[in-house]
């Protein structure tokens, strides 16, 4: 996501969302309101979400493991713009 960070902080700019919507809407699937856990519950479908780099802010993001999970080896703090180098 880091590519869509504002241009002054290293990214391209090409998200009208800041990457703290990304864990609020990871929060949102875990907690079972998003719209697709709603989607996935209706139709009997398992809805399962990894988290390979979602910046945390201040602490580690901490996840049920029922929808969201943590991957064992994540990317610190986020990614980084990828159309400039390594995300």
């Amino acid at each position: 996501h880091g590519v869509a960070k504002d241009k002054k902080n290293g990214g391209m700019n090409c998200s009208a969302y800041p990457q703290q919507v990304t864990k609020k809407v990871l929060e949102g699937l875990d907690q079972g309101i998003a719209g697709a856990s709603v989607l996935a519950e209706n139709n009997d479908v398992t809805l399962r979400v990894i988290d390979v780099g979602v910046a945390a802010g201040e602490s580690e993001n901490s996840w049920s493991g029922d929808v969201v999970r943590s991957a064992e080896f994540r990317v610190k703090g986020g990614t980084e713009n990828f159309c400039t180098g390594s995300a």
